[in-house]
């Protein structure tokens, strides 16, 4: 056997046992939030934003805040902030139209 190749599939196994732990983490998480598994991996890579009541459930689930667990980036709170008022701006307009 060649020289480190234990120390390697030592690496690969503690890998194999993390993912693995992790993968139950977050399957447990997702239970009791009431989401799927595959909801949690999204909120994680940033591809899905949690509802409010998904976002309170997990930061208390975790023992955190909500703010302490989504933060927006600068560049994205403008963009939401601009479709904001975007949005209040038709809404107001559509209102002032059905009178």
């Amino acid at each position: 056997m060649p020289r480190g190749t234990n120390a390697i599939n030592r690496s690969t196994n503690e890998s194999r046992a993390i993912e693995s732990q992790t993968s139950d983490f977050r399957g447990e998480l997702a239970t009791e939030a009431g989401v799927s598994r595959q909801t949690i991996h999204a909120i994680e890579a940033g591809l899905y934003v949690p509802n409010t009541a998904v976002s309170l459930k997990l930061a208390r689930i975790l023992g955190t805040t909500v703010e302490e667990l989504f933060q927006l980036e600068p560049e994205q709170e403008i963009i939401e902030k601009t479709a904001e008022v975007f949005i209040l701006v038709r809404w107001l307009r559509c209102r002032r139209g059905s009178r």
